[in-house]
């Protein structure tokens, strides 16, 4: 009776043991089943994203080497003028018969410039000048002891533009020994504000 029961134990033992590792193992292989599916669906999800990515670079490149200039653009002219270091800038609206042009197509029309930037609606030319610009003033003393106000050209040369009625004679001295070597001012602004301040 004794072995009877030790042997119906084994047994129950047995076949649990072969149920368990039967159902560990199943679990393993379904498991590695499944990582293997989702691996395959990420690198199919992953190839069609990428070539869907691609295709629309590809769309984005060629309209954007497609750009018409539209019409209400703006062509924006940036002049840097190495002796001075100034750099000045012009916008102007796009001409009629660059309206509808392409990027070469403007770019050849301005051959004399660099083109930097363009778009449907705005287009940037950029050019290096070796002078001045022109926005230097001089102010010095005229023959009468008045101040005179000069313009210098790109060439370096100072050209009168007009006499004041600011006689030197009655600015401080600081300020009349800077106008007796003559005063350079830049830009109209600053012209303005300090024949003001002279007066």
């Amino acid at each position: 009776m004794k072995k009877v029961s030790i042997i119906v134990f084994f047994s129950i033992i047995a076949i649990i043991l072969s149920a368990t590792l039967g159902w560990f193992l199943y679990e393993i292989v379904r498991v590695n089943e499944m990582e293997k599916k989702i691996a395959i669906e990420e690198q199919g999800i992953e190839d069609e994203c990428t070539d869907f990515a691609e295709k629309q670079e590809d769309i984005i490149q060629t309209n954007a080497s497609e750009f018409n200039l539209s019409p209400n653009s703006v062509l924006i002219f940036k002049t840097y003028y190495k002796d001075c270091e100034h750099t000045e800038q012009e916008i102007i609206e796009a001409p009629s018969q660059l309206v509808n042009l392409r990027e070469d197509e403007v770019e050849e029309y301005y051959k004399d410039w660099i083109l930097k930037g363009f778009s449907n609606s705005e287009v940037v030319f950029a050019k290096e000048i070796d002078s001045i610009c022109n926005k230097h003033y001089q102010l010095k003393e005229n023959e009468a002891g008045m101040v005179s106000i000069y313009h210098l050209e790109q060439n370096g040369e100072a050209k009168w533009l007009e006499d004041t009625d600011i006689n030197v004679e009655f600015l401080p001295e600081e300020d009349r020994a800077r106008i007796e070597n003559g005063l350079e001012v830049i830009g109209e602004e600053n012209l303005n504000k300090i024949v003001e301040d002279f007066e």
